[in-house]
């Protein structure tokens, strides 16, 4: 989450140097759609 460009990224699949995958960056409001296992989404409208 960044609360200066108002905005979230997703980070998934960690790795040894970090995250393997990134899913945006989207603006606040946009659903986010958890991966598996979790499943999913959360309403980041309230960010």
């Amino acid at each position: 989450m960044d609360r200066r460009e108002r905005s979230w990224t997703l980070y998934s699949k960690p790795g040894g140097l970090g995250y393997e995958s990134a899913d945006g960056p989207y603006p606040f409001g946009t659903p986010i759609r958890l991966p598996e296992p979790f499943g999913g989404t959360v309403d980041s409208g309230g960010f």
